[in-house]
């Protein structure tokens, strides 16, 4: 299978958006914990967006299965490009970048 992410859709709360600006990282290559990305099918995909909703947890469909072909991909603005795990993730470099500082 292949798998197309819409960015845009991607909930990201403000606050990770404001530190991720005041700290010059992408919010998108950081660890991620707490964050569960499920596969669901289209049909009960609503559901379960309101079913996480009741329980105050956000969540959103971002994308969609699509033939293995197609690839792993990410749309963002409008351009498609191939989804690359990052080399490293910008949390321990901003851990290494302030721990020298003191």
């Amino acid at each position: 299978y292949g798998i197309r992410i819409e960015k845009e859709l991607i909930p990201i709360q403000d606050v990770v958006m404001k530190t991720a600006e005041l700290f010059d990282f992408d919010p998108f290559c950081s660890i991620s914990e707490g964050t569960l990305l499920a596969i669901v099918s289209k049909k009960d995909s609503d559901k379960v967006v309101s079913a996480l909703a009741r329980k105050n947890i956000i969540s959103a469909v971002v994308g969609e299965i699509v033939p293995q072909n197609k690839g792993i991909k990410v749309i963002e603005e409008g351009k498609e490009r191939k989804l690359v795990h990052p080399q490293t993730d910008p949390y321990w470099q901003l851990v290494e970048r302030f721990s020298k500082n003191n």
